[in-house]
Order: structure tokens, then sequence, then C-alpha cells
């Protein structure tokens, strides 16, 4: 905040003040980096302080609390599959991680693979084909 009103009043000054000006303008930039650095400080601590209250209130580490998350996702991944009666038949693999599916049925899953593919857990992108 006083970074950006110096900034503010190095820029009216400059045009009169001139040596001044600069002093004034380092002096801004200065205060503007330090609040920056602030900032990711106090995020980094409240995201520290937010998986530390998760785990307080689950009793689980950070890591099987990201299993959790993950099993859930193939959970909800799955109950759109079979909402859609969604097949999705292997066509081929590359060695990018890229895998051509054939698409049958329809519903949400459906469109989904129509569109552009489904997203899979793990890194790899299924492209739909008709």
């Amino acid at each position: 905040m006083l970074g950006a009103l110096l900034l503010r009043l190095a820029v009216r000054a400059g045009r009169s003040a001139g040596r001044l000006s600069f002093v004034f303008v380092g002096f801004a930039v200065f205060l503007l980096s330090l609040n920056l650095i602030s900032l990711r400080l106090e995020a980094l601590f409240l995201e520290r302080r937010i998986w530390s209250l998760i785990e307080e209130r689950e009793g689980l580490r950070r890591e099987e609390l990201t299993l959790r998350a993950q099993l859930e996702a193939l959970r909800c991944f799955a109950r759109i599959e079979e909402k859609a009666k969604l097949e999705l038949k292997m066509v081929r693999s590359s060695p990018k991680g890229v895998v051509s599916v054939e698409r049958r049925g329809s519903g949400e899953a459906g469109a989904m693979a129509s569109r552009g593919g489904l997203e899979i857990l793990g890194g790899r992108r299924a492209e739909a084909k008709d």
C-alpha cells in the first residue's frame, strides 16, 4: 500500500523533480517487492495452517488425504460412467500416454467424450473416436 502510494507520488513528481523521482521510484519498487514477498509468505503459512486443521479434524496425514481425494474422484468418475452407460474400447496407445477410445453410449460422459476427450487420473488423456 505504501509502495503504491510512493510510486504514484514519484510519477507525479517526476516531471519536475528530476533525480529525486528516481529515488522515490526505487524506494517504491523496493516496498512493493517486500509487500509481494510478505503476501507469498502469508499464503504459505495459511496453506500449512489449513492442512494442519484438516489433518487434525480428519485424523489423517496429508498423503492419506490426497489418496482419499483421488479415490473420491475415481468414485465420481465411475458414477458418471455408470449413469451414462459408457463403454470405452481401447484402440491404441502412444508413448506420450494418449489413448484413443471408441465411444458407445450416451449421456453426460458420452457428450464429454465426443467433445474432445475424458480426463483420466494418472496423467493419461483419452480421445474420443466415433
